[in-house]
Order: structure tokens, then sequence, then C-alpha cells
């Protein structure tokens, strides 16, 4: 009988995987190498590292590392991890990601080779903190709100304070904080604050704290503006183009002018592309933080209504300085149409006597053009003194002086109206 050593190698290693994640750089992190298809609860192979370079990882390198090998379980899987410590992540600040490679070999067969390297990758997450700021009505509920993006957990502790003071915001004092859930890898925290603290520019500040980035007390400020909206209401008429006006205050000087949206008597939006019915300015923002949004009502939609009457329009007011605020509640501009109407104020008077007649106009906007006649013509400025009047709550009356010598028989006169 002939005996005979034969050499095995450990050919059951059926993969080598290894898991992209995300890190930090400002804790200790872990990178794993899993092995699968070893002999259940059997030996564990040996796992060797190589850093971003294609240096081997030294096990004695407590400073930078710890290595662990990893037992088998009874499926036959073994995961080895390499911790990168805080001291050596430093060097990976600047970078966006960073890759170190795994290489096994058996121990229960030494002979048998090592296998290739599998890259196992980290990105390096960056700490963004985005303020997301609001402007809208004030004496409204504002919802402001602060995103954090670089995160792997959920914030340890966040609040939220005011620029003047660093105590927390309380629901006590009417305030409404939700922390928010980690959501991939951002965080969003929002801070309702009440009608009744919402009636001036505020800043305020997230405070959040992230034990992955060791970060205690990091803050960013989040400005919650408002501003004002208010309308006058006017006399139109419908025989010329007419003009509504919307008036916003308390916008930053000379800043970014709000969208203003107009809707019909009809509740219909106006369309800005209906040139012909309407017209449309913005407007700008003067160095007082005023700014005043012009409808111009054409002739072919004012011959829609009818005389005398009113008619509402609506106007409301979204920032543009900060898309993500909500459209200011609408407000009314209200216009009376007013009718073109004359009313003549006769006399009867002693013959020879010097006396005045007048005529009242009622349906105006601005104070129109009278002149005065006589059955044969134009009145002169050798017998008669006409004065046009002034327009004063849509209505003017002129009068005409007539000189007594003329005041010798029963005579009309006519005032006639030129008005734009």
């Amino acid at each position: 009988m002939c005996n005979q050593d034969i050499l095995y190698h450990e050919q059951n290693i059926s993969a080598v995987t290894s898991t992209h994640k995300d890190i930090t750089t400002a804790v200790d992190q872990t990178l794993t190498c899993s092995i699968g298809g070893l002999d259940a609860s059997g030996t564990p192979a040996t796992v060797t590292w190589k850093d971003n370079t294609g240096t081997e990882v030294d096990e004695s390198d407590t400073s930078n590392y710890g290595l662990e090998q990893g037992s088998v379980n009874g499926s036959g899987n073994q995961v080895a991890v390499l911790t990168i410590k805080a001291a050596k992540l430093a060097a990976f600040a600047s970078l966006s990601s960073v890759t170190y490679k795994c290489s096994v070999k058996s121990s229960q067969y030494t002979n048998s080779p090592a296998s290739a390297d599998l890259n196992v990758e980290a990105d390096i997450l960056k700490l963004v903190l985005t303020a997301v700021n609001k402007e809208q009505l004030t004496g409204t509920e504002a919802t402001i709100s602060c995103t954090v993006t670089g995160l792997t957990q959920a914030f340890s502790a966040v609040k939220w304070t005011t620029s003047a003071n660093d105590d927390a915001l309380t629901q006590d004092q009417g305030y409404t904080v939700e922390a928010g859930s980690l959501v991939g890898k951002s965080q969003t925290t929002t801070l309702t604050i009440p009608v009744s603290e919402n009636n001036g520019d505020v800043t305020y500040s997230c405070v959040f704290t992230s034990a992955e980035h060791a970060s205690v007390d990091q803050k960013t400020a989040v400005s919650s503006k408002v501003f004002t909206v208010t309308s006058t209401r006017k006399n139109i008429n419908t025989a010329v183009d007419q003009t509504l006006t919307c008036n916003i205050g308390g916008l930053d000087a000379s800043g970014t002018p709000a969208t203003v949206t107009w809707k019909d008597n009809a509740g219909a939006e106006v369309e800005t592309s209906d040139t012909s019915n309407y017209g449309l300015e913005q407007g700008s923002v003067d160095g007082s933080g005023n700014q005043v949004a012009v409808l111009t009502i054409k002739t072919a939609k004012l011959a829609a209504f009818a005389s005398p009457s009113s008619v509402t329009y609506k106007c409301s007011v979204k920032s543009s300085q900060y898309t993500n605020s909500p459209a200011s509640e609408e407000v009314d501009v209200i216009a009376d149409i007013l009718k073109l109407e004359f009313e003549s104020v006769n006399k009867e008077v002693k013959k020879g006597s010097d006396t005045t007649i007048s005529c009242v106009i009622t349906g105006l906007t601005e104070t129109a053009t009278v002149t005065w006649r006589t059955s044969t013509g134009p009145v002169t400025a050798e017998k008669f003194t006409s004065v046009q009047g002034s327009h004063s709550g849509g209505k003017q009356t002129s009068t005409l002086a007539v000189d007594g010598t003329l005041v010798n028989e029963d005579t009309a006169y006519t005032c006639r109206v030129t008005s734009d």
C-alpha cells in the first residue's frame, strides 16, 4: 500500500463583496469586506487591506487604523472590518470619495492563493446648511426651514433661536419646532412663527448638533420677512383706459420686486397675454421698500361694465426674492364706475340785475374743461365771467356771471364739457 499526501486548496470561497458607503471625516468610520462560502463556523480567512495610495494597512498603525478579521458564522459568512480613525480621515477632508482595497486568503489551507484586490469605496460627506427664507404678508402664520445635507444619521439635537437671543423658542411662546427626520442624506427642520410674532423682519437661527460630524450647536441664519398690501378705492369711467393699483410696502429697499397676480370681477386670473383687454406693470421697489403694481383696464373690457356701478378686482402678492414663500391673501381693489351727468341751476332774477348761473357735472375722475354758450355763440369776456370750477369727489361746478345789462329777457345758456 502506498500513501500519498494530498495538498488541499480552499476553493469554496464563493464571493468577496463590499458595500459602497457614505462616511464623514469627523469621527471614526468603518469599511467592511464580506466573505461568503467558507466552512460553517470554520477558520476565518485572512483579510489584507490597502489604503487609497495602494499601501498595505499595518495592524500596528493603531493611531490611524483598527482591524478586525471577524469570525465565520453558521452560514459560512465572515465580515472583516477596517476602522479608519479620525486622525487618518482628516487627510481626506478635501476629497469627495476614497477607495480602499481588501484581499482575502484562506487560513484553513495556507497554500491557497489570495484573492484579487476588491475595491471598497466610500463617499465623503460634507456638511452643508441651506436656509429656506420666507417673505410674506404681515400678520400671517409663517414657516421657515433649514435643510442640512451630508448626513447618515439624524440630528442629535436641534433648536431655533432669534439672532438677539440664544434661548430656544418654545411652544409656550406660540412657536412650533419640527426637528424633521433623515431622508436620504438630508434632514429639514422647520419653525412655524405665530401670527402674533410675524409682524416685522426677523432673523432666526437654526441650531443643530450632529454626532457623526462632531458638530455641536452649529447654526445658520434664516430670514423671515414681511410686507404689506393695500389698495385705494377709486372712480373710473368707461370711455378711456383706466388703471388700478396694488401697493406693496416693507420690501427690501431697491430690492427684488414682488410678483403680483390679478383677478378680474369674475374671479378669473388676468393673463399677461390678454393685451386687448389689459396691460400689467409689476413696478419696481423704491428706496423706501415700496412697490406699486399697475393694472390697466382697456376700453374694450370697460365696455362690459355698466355705469353707474362698481367693480372689484383682486390682487395677490408673492415674494420673488424668496420663491418658496406663499402668496398673500387676495386684496380687493374696488373701482366705482361713474356716469357723466349734468345738472343746470336755473335762475329767475330781476331785469337788469347782475346774476350768476351754474352747471354741475357729476361722474368725473378729473377736472373737465367747461365752456359756456348762448344761442348765438360763445360768451365773451366783456359781459361774462366764467369759472371752470375744480373736480372734487367726482363732481365739478362751473359758474357763469352775467352782466346786468344783458339781463333784459329770458335767455338760455349752455355749458359744454370736454373731458379726457
